[in-house]
């Protein structure tokens, strides 16, 4: 199975997420915009394991988030990977939450390495992908919107769980499927 690791959205994110879909495609340009109810923030992609490492995958997790409280991260802006020169990825960055994001991934890195899973060398960016590039058609609409969509507010929302997600490729696009879930510790004292 494929795998990878991510925070689910909140409603009101999917719903902004959907409008600034929609006035994405409304530019004409040749994008593939991700399905609103598959969209989530990916920690780290893993790739393709067994159904044995599931549960040491799930462990490490929960090693990995067991000192982690419920925090909060707000999504804006737009940008491209690699650039809005010859983009391949449209994306809307985390903005507060960022930091905090950065360690949950730093710690999911190192308990994962634990269980001889190798170590990301590249520098992670939290990120919700809005579109992929299928040709650069109308390429400078495209730009024109990333550029004016600067300050895009997609909201805030309370991350109070991480997923280990499977990814289905199918002719449709992927279909994803939760497969464990590891809360993290309520804000509250005494609270799990």
């Amino acid at each position: 199975m494929r795998v990878f690791i991510a925070i689910q959205l909140s409603t009101d994110v999917r719903a902004k997420l959907k409008e600034a879909l929609g006035r994405l495609r409304e530019t004409g340009a040749d994008v593939r915009c991700v399905k609103p109810e598959n969209a989530h923030l990916t920690l780290r992609f893993l790739g393709k394991i067994t159904e044995s490492d599931v549960e040491k995958i799930k462990k490490a997790m929960e090693k990995a988030l067991q000192g982690i409280c419920v925090f909060k991260v707000s999504f804006g802006g737009a940008g491209a990977f690699p650039g809005t020169g010859t983009p391949r990825v449209v994306w809307t960055s985390a903005r507060e939450g960022e930091e905090k994001l950065c360690g949950v991934r730093d710690l999911l890195e190192e308990t994962l390495s634990q269980v001889n899973i190798e170590k990301e060398n590249r520098e992670y960016h939290p990120h919700l992908t809005l579109a992929r590039v299928k040709s650069h058609r109308a390429g400078d609409k495209l730009a024109s919107w990333i550029e004016s969509n600067n300050n895009l507010d997609l909201g805030s929302m309370k991350v109070s769980r991480v997923t280990l997600m499977e990814s289905k490729l199918t002719k449709d696009g992927p279909e994803y499927r939760t497969i464990a879930a590891v809360s993290l510790r309520s804000e509250l004292k005494g609270e799990q």
